[in-house]
């Protein structure tokens, strides 16, 4: 059921006051030396970019170490409860959690009304750094270390997982990759995988990140290589972010900003990229101009609790099978 928007902003105002409102487990705070490429274009073709410090809470288990980690990626709304309540998750089951800030240090609060104030290609390039860190840190197991990922960190999550755009950035791989309701409208020519296993999980009524985009996704990466170990898992009725921790309390709730939808950005054989409902070329100069043409500007969130929980202990056992305890 639809929200009444007075209603909406008393429960909202209610839950940040009460337990929806989630503080970050302790941690100590780390810088990550990053760059800011602005559109995956960009970094395929070699082009430098200019670098930027963000920074990244770390939060460690209470077991011995060398601990398996796991790199967090925030959606467009910065980090918030969702992060904390999968770092306490995660936190608790024996993974070092590296939760990376890819907004407060590029002068950003949020993306939801401009996604190109930080681009998607930008916390790829945060996900690989941020494994740096945890890589030097000699209480981490450097070969057991993956990277999950929340709507727009989700699609660095995922995109991260694709080897051509591993060598572009010069980086070692994950280990696993765990993406949570991203938009899988960008098609690579080649989206041939490191190898690392990949685990989606999306809603089958998510109208911000179609589920039917990342199904052709597992396709196309099934046809370069079919021993790829990519799985979706979709939840019936589940809407974008229903596991977010609030959500489940509100219903459903209406947003707008600059949201991707039905967005189908396609690599061409000459290297260019073209949106295409529109015909346009994609670039870093005219990305926003893109995703305004082709994208929607209302769209729903909505809180499922019996899919975040099951949600939840598949994350838990996917983690376990490919770099646990």
């Amino acid at each position: 059921m639809r929200l009444n928007l007075n209603l909406l902003a008393l429960l909202l105002s209610a839950c940040l006051v009460a337990a929806c409102s989630i503080a970050a487990p302790d941690g100590q705070t780390v810088t990550i030396s990053s760059e800011n490429p602005r559109f995956i274009g960009e970094l395929l073709a070699g082009e430098d970019f200019p670098a930027q410090q963000i920074s990244g809470t770390l939060i460690t288990p209470q077991s011995p170490p060398p601990w398996p980690a796991v790199v967090m990626l925030h959606s467009a709304s910065g980090q918030g409860a969702i992060d904390w309540s999968y770092a306490e998750l995660l936190m608790n089951a024996g993974y070092a959690v590296l939760a990376v800030d890819s907004f407060s240090q590029r002068g950003v609060y949020r993306t939801v009304d401009d996604q190109t104030r930080v681009s998607g290609v930008a916390m790829v390039l945060d996900a690989y750094a941020a494994r740096d860190v945890l890589v030097a840190d000699s209480r981490v197991d450097p070969e057991r270390i993956a990277v999950l990922g929340f709507s727009k960190g989700g699609i660095a999550a995922l995109y991260s997982a694709f080897e051509r755009v591993r060598v572009a950035a010069g980086a070692a791989p994950f280990a696993a990759h765990v993406a949570h309701y991203p938009w899988c409208g960008l098609q690579l020519l080649e989206p041939r995988t490191t190898g690392a296993p990949i685990l989606l999980q999306i809603g089958d009524s998510d109208s911000v990140t179609p589920l039917a985009f990342c199904e052709t996704l597992v396709g196309e990466i099934s046809a370069v290589d079919p021993n790829a170990d990519v799985a979706v898992l979709s939840y019936p009725d589940a809407r974008h972010a229903f596991d977010h921790p609030a959500l489940s309390a509100l219903g459903w709730v209406p947003i707008s900003g600059m949201i991707p939808g039905d967005c189908l950005i396609q690599e061409q054989a000459d290297g260019e990229f073209v949106e295409v409902t529109t015909g346009m070329i994609a670039t870093g100069e005219n990305l926003a101009d893109v995703l305004t043409a082709c994208g929607r500007n209302a769209a729903e969130a909505g809180g499922d609790a019996e899919a975040a929980q099951i949600a939840r202990q598949r994350l838990l056992e996917f983690l376990d099978e490919t770099i646990g305890n």
